[in-house]
């Protein structure tokens, strides 16, 4: 692939999913790279995230990902960042 975007996000979690919706609200063009293995799958609630106290995380991150769907500056992919790479004033990601 060789498309250019002005931010790669690396993590489709809570932080990732915001970080996308922000940007796709700025009409950034971001690509989101995810493999779909969140770090607290093994939780059964979110806590301390105002609005959403005591939803299943895998709930949170499904409407993270629909409302991402509004914004068609940004990409979403599920695949697994190898390498980030220094090329000139950007970066090569594979």
């Amino acid at each position: 692939m060789d498309d250019v975007y002005d931010v790669v996000i690396v993590g489709g979690g809570a932080a990732g999913l915001s970080g996308a919706i922000v940007l796709g609200r700025c009409r950034r063009r971001v690509f989101l790279c995810d493999v779909g293995q969140p770090r607290n799958q093994a939780s059964q609630a979110v806590h301390c995230l105002l609005g959403h106290e005591g939803t299943p995380p895998t709930e949170l991150l499904a409407r993270g990902r629909r409302e991402l769907e509004r914004y068609a500056t940004v990409e979403s992919l599920a695949n697994r960042v190898t390498e980030i790479m220094p090329a000139g004033n950007q970066f090569d990601v594979a």
